[in-house]
This record gives structure tokens, C-alpha cells and sequence, in this order.
């Protein structure tokens, strides 16, 4: 048995339990769950940007790899992304187009990458 057998599972569970709590922690009270992260609201356009840094990273490393599947999951991800803000901003009533469209976009991105996955 190699390593990679018990690596890749573990590290996999911890990463989805890691962000799955947080997720969990902020979706339930977004400003008193950005406390115990120390996490401020006033940095929030600080920390926008790197969470935009962070999706460049995701698919430039999804476009290298050039598997199909992995391209699904990364528009999957920037879909839920768009939707979240669009409820945010739509309930209150304000501007939320370009983030629907972004939504949209990656929509067709993910089946897109999943037609090609069928195709292969």
C-alpha cells in the first residue's frame, strides 16, 4: 500500500470539514461568525481581494491539470459563489446583475466541462 492511499483521503476529509465548519459558522450569523476567525468588516474589501487572488489560483491550477472534472467543480464553485451574492444583494433589494451574470457564465462554464467530460 503507498502512502497517497492514506494521504489523499485524510487531507481530503480535513480540508471539506475545515471549510464546511466555517462555511456552517458564517451562514448561520455572518458578523458574529467572522469574530472568532478575527476577522473584521471594515477589511472586507481587503479580504475580497484575496479571495479573488485565491479563484485565480484555483483555475489557473484547474486550466494546467486540463481534466474536465476538475473544471465542473471549479465552475460549480464560482456558481455557488454568484448565487450567494445574488440573494445577498437581491433581498436587499439592490444591484445584483453582474453577479447573476457571473452565475450564468459559470453555469455554462460547468456544462461545458462536463459535456467534454462525456465526450472523452
Amino acid at each position: 500500500m503507498t502512502i497517497d492511499v492514506l494521504v489523499i483521503p485524510l487531507v481530503s476529509v480535513l480540508a471539506v470539514a475545515v471549510t464546511g465548519g466555517l462555511a456552517a459558522l458564517t451562514l448561520r450569523n455572518p458578523v458574529a461568525g467572522l469574530a472568532p476567525l478575527d476577522h473584521k468588516v471594515e477589511r472586507l474589501p481587503e479580504v475580497m481581494a484575496g479571495r479573488y487572488l485565491t479563484f485565480f489560483v484555483f483555475a489557473a491550477g484547474a486550466a494546467v491539470y486540463g481534466d474536465p472534472y476538475v473544471l465542473f467543480g471549479l465552475f460549480v464553485g464560482f456558481a455557488v459563489a454568484s448565487a450567494a451574492d445574488t440573494f445577498i444583494y437581491a433581498r436587499k433589494g439592490e444591484k445584483y446583475g453582474p453577479h447573476l451574470t457571473a452565475g450564468i457564465a459559470s453555469l455554462l462554464g460547468a456544462g461545458l466541462s462536463l459535456s467534454v467530460a462525456g465526450a472523452n
